[in-house]
């Protein structure tokens, strides 16, 4: 900083000499000038006077400076702390020790708490167990061994309101840098009502997964109707002649009558498995897996959908390939793929000239694969970005749940399903799981 001399003319037109000292912030123009009017007379030396006018001069720049600086930072200031109280997730502040420091944002509405009633206090006031109790030994773990155990933000938690009532959370809790004390900050966010709707579109889910079956177990009726029809019929029968060859005892006729007896026996054996195996399939509840027979298990069924109303007129094939040793999976579930694909291809073929469905079953060491194929007029382009979606209908019949649950229930058994289609020549749907065994 420099001063600058000029000449200028006083009241009495005679010279004078004018001293200029700027007063300069850093970065801008000169904020002030300082000026000083010398009689031309005097001669001295005021080397000094002016080296002692501009550190007058720095100093007075250096004060307008930190004035400015001041003020600016109190601006932000009140704007941080509008922030701050706009938040609408909680900042908490704490030590190394889990003393809370800071207690900010939308804390004191989400935990109950006022923020001179807190401060000061622990951290596990605001948590239940067994995070209360646990809280020290995850810092400790961090601070020594650097070991992030600390929860990163999405994780979910529980937290207690000042009530001792619980509420979920999600929190992100961090280490302030440049801090000569250890100290943490933790942004907290209520997600009760995100829960809440979770918890009723599961709700809907079950709810919409069992209408789907039901809605499945109703067309299955016809089928075991059948089922069931062919036994009662037999055993009806077998009765009849029993009854004739009773009226005329004779040792002939004794035989014929145990005869008939036992394959009386025998129908109603096979009908009540039939029952047997609609209730299976008509459970709710949790999924068991166990060791069974996969060939089996789609065998059985595809032997009930070949009496479906729809599958007349219809040629199904059905091929088993591979080993045949047990493994472990949900037989119910297997079978309601099964029954879902095959109801699928034999509504896709209704009323063309050649309809044809073939069924495969494949096991390998490391595998269980079901393929199911009609000859149906396939799936649009467009529509198969689509096909496993929830709700999504071809066409008028149906809920659209059927291949949205296969998929669930693939996933389910650590595996998937995958669509194979070409335009006029039929769909192809591949289910391929884990084999396991244990």
């Amino acid at each position: 900083m420099r001063s600058i001399e000029t000449r200028a003319l006083s009241n009495e037109s005679e010279l004078h000499r004018v001293r200029l000292f700027p007063l300069r912030v850093s970065g801008e123009q000169p904020a002030a000038l300082l000026v000083i009017v010398r009689d031309p007379a005097d001669q001295e030396d005021h080397s000094v006077f002016d080296t002692f006018m501009n550190q007058i001069a720095q100093i007075a720049g250096i004060i307008v400076e930190d004035r400015r600086l001041r003020s600016k930072m109190t601006d932000q200031q009140s704007v941080l702390e509008a922030l701050l109280g706009a938040a609408p997730d909680a900042i908490i502040r704490i030590n190394r020790s889990g003393t809370i420091l800071d207690f900010l944002g939308s804390a004191s509405r989400l935990f109950g708490w006022r923020a001179e009633e807190i401060v000061g206090k622990s951290l596990t006031v605001l948590m239940p167990e067994p995070h209360s109790s646990r809280h020290s030994n995850y810092i400790d773990a961090f601070l020594q061994t650097g070991e992030r155990r600390l929860p990163d933000f999405g994780r979910r938690l529980q937290a207690c309101h000042k009530t001792g009532k619980t509420f979920p959370i999600e929190i992100a809790l961090s280490q302030l840098p440049g801090r000569e004390d250890v100290e943490f900050i933790g942004i907290v966010r209520d997600i009760s009502h995100r829960v809440a709707r979770e918890t009723e579109i599961d709700a809907l889910r079950e709810a919409l997964d069992a209408a789907a079956l039901q809605s499945a177990l109703g067309e299955f009726a016809s089928i075991i109707a059948h089922e069931l029809n062919q036994p009662l019929t037999a055993i009806a029968n077998y009765m009849d002649a029993l009854e004739l060859r009773l009226a005329s005892p004779s040792p002939e006729n004794l035989d014929t009558a145990i005869g008939l007896a036992k394959r009386s026996a025998a129908q109603a054996r096979l009908g009540g498995k039939v029952i047997a195996r609609t209730r299976r399939m008509a459970l709710r509840g949790e999924t068991e897996p166990r060791m069974d027979s996969f060939h089996e298990a789609v065998a059985e069924t595809i032997s009930m959908m070949a009496h479906a109303p729809a599958a007349k007129g219809v040629m199904i094939r059905y091929r088993q390939e591979g080993t045949d040793e047990p493994s472990l999976f949900d037989r119910v579930q297997i079978q309601q793929i099964v029954m879902n694909l095959s109801s699928n291809a034999l509504r896709a073929m209704a009323g063309m000239d050649r309809a044809e469905l073939t069924v495969t079953s494949r096991q390998t060491e490391e595998a269980l694969e079901l393929v199911v194929r009609d000859t149906g007029p396939g799936i649009a382009e467009a529509d198969r970005p689509k096909i496993f979606e929830r709700f999504f209908r071809r066409s008028k019949s149906g809920m659209g749940l059927g291949l949205s649950i296969v998929r669930r229930i693939a996933n389910a058994h650590g595996g998937d399903i995958r669509l194979t289609d070409s335009i006029g020549s039929g769909a192809e749907f591949t289910l391929t799981l884990p084999r396991r065994i244990v």
